[in-house]
């Protein structure tokens, strides 16, 4: 006879199997194969379902990792400018030598 303990685990195991089913049910057509439109509706579900698992950052995260972003690529665009500057110097100097 089963005991509590086996009732659970075939009762956890049945749904787990029924719930497998449902996200992985697709129809197909009368050749076997399923069809573009059964397809697309399938990868839809797929996506809707890894969206959920994306553990997205909160408002006040994000700002200060954009602001981080925003401050760091202006460091280095003025640092990129002024060595531009100091080459474009020195190459004009040259030239006028010449």
């Amino acid at each position: 006879m089963m005991d509590e303990k086996d009732k659970v685990q075939n009762s956890e195991e049945k749904q787990a199997a029924s719930n497998s089913e449902k996200s992985t049910k697709v129809e197909k057509s009368d050749t076997g194969k399923k069809t573009f439109s059964q397809t697309v509706k399938q990868v839809a579900i797929d996506y809707r379902g890894e969206f959920r698992k994306i553990n997205w950052p909160s408002r006040e995260d994000l700002q200060k990792k954009s602001v981080t972003v925003i401050g760091v690529s202006l460091i280095f665009a003025v640092i990129i400018f002024g060595i531009d500057s100091v080459y474009n110097g020195v190459i004009q100097f040259l030239v006028t030598l010449l």
